[in-house]
């Protein structure tokens, strides 16, 4: 789709009274389509519509599609049905499809795109794009197949690179570098502070200090050796009161004494959720 025909697709479809009944966003620039299928979606959910989105690889066919066409929903009477063709599909060109439609051969036939064609003319979510922020051209290259969103190649970090993401009209911030303090500090507001308060995961700190200096965030420590006692025992009052968690026993379990070694197995198999507690006298 060319930049001009996106743009005068965007500006015009607020006042459309409807949408066309299909639509087909193509063109070099993926960021592009992803951004006018967004508009769409968003049109589409504020008039009651539940999003579907299905990915059409090279050995793919459109038998899911088709029957997500065909099909009714008791729970989504009016439905946006997305249908993504990626590149290795795309790469594979239209003579075999055409093939494919005649054979009736693995991906064509009775769920190629003639009958796609043919099911959208009789037939006459989630609605937000998501942008992932990369250094590696390589690597995203390499997932660009697979995971259906934007790329932006740069380091998240930077603030000339998050503007391009536009922070202000985000829904949503994740902060995934290998280092769980450098993501939390990475994505607190301005002025936002967040505790240490052990090591599991390791004691390095291999972060950039942009967070303190341009949004003035803080990382707090703990002190549990040095502590006195008057402090020590106003924090556990209101633990015990105000500041007592409201589900504290939805996360906690008490077992006995003798179940603590089956309990750290589970532990190291990431199977606990929440705390657990041992009675030692059970």
């Amino acid at each position: 789709m060319p930049t001009d025909t996106a743009l005068a697709f965007l500006k015009s479809i607020g006042s459309r009274k409807t949408l066309p009944a299909a639509a087909v966003i193509f063109g070099p620039h993926g960021f592009l389509r992803e951004y006018v299928l967004g508009a769409i979606g968003a049109r589409m959910a504020d008039e009651g519509f539940q999003y579907r989105s299905f990915q059409v690889g090279a050995g793919d066919d459109f038998s899911r599609v088709l029957d997500e066409i065909g099909g009714s929903d008791l729970f989504a009477s009016k439905r946006l049905i997305v249908c993504r063709l990626l590149r290795s599909r795309r790469d594979r060109g239209g003579a075999a499809e055409d093939a494919d439609d005649a054979s009736g051969g693995d991906g064509g036939g009775a769920a190629g795109e003639a009958a796609l064609g043919a099911a959208i003319e009789s037939a006459s979510g989630p609605n937000h794009l998501v942008v992932i922020v990369e250094r590696d051209k390589e690597r995203i290259a390499a997932v660009s197949e697979t995971i259906d969103c934007g790329f932006i190649n740069g380091d998240g970090t930077r603030p000339a690179i998050l503007r391009e993401v536009g922070p202000k009209e985000t829904a949503f911030l994740f902060c995934l570098t290998d280092n769980d303090q450098a993501n939390i500090l990475a994505s607190l507001k301005a002025g936002g502070s967040v505790a240490a308060t052990g090591n599991v995961a390791g004691h390095a700190y291999p972060a950039s200090v942009l967070p303190f200096i341009l949004r003035g965030v803080s990382l707090l420590g703990v002190d549990s050796v040095n502590c006195p006692m008057p402090l020590r025992q106003e924090v556990w009052r209101r633990l015990a009161g105000d500041m007592r968690p409201a589900h504290l026993k939805e996360i906690t379990r008490t077992i006995p004494f003798a179940e603590l070694p089956s309990v750290f197995d589970r532990f190291i198999g990431a199977q606990i959720r929440g705390r657990v507690v041992v009675d030692l006298n059970a």
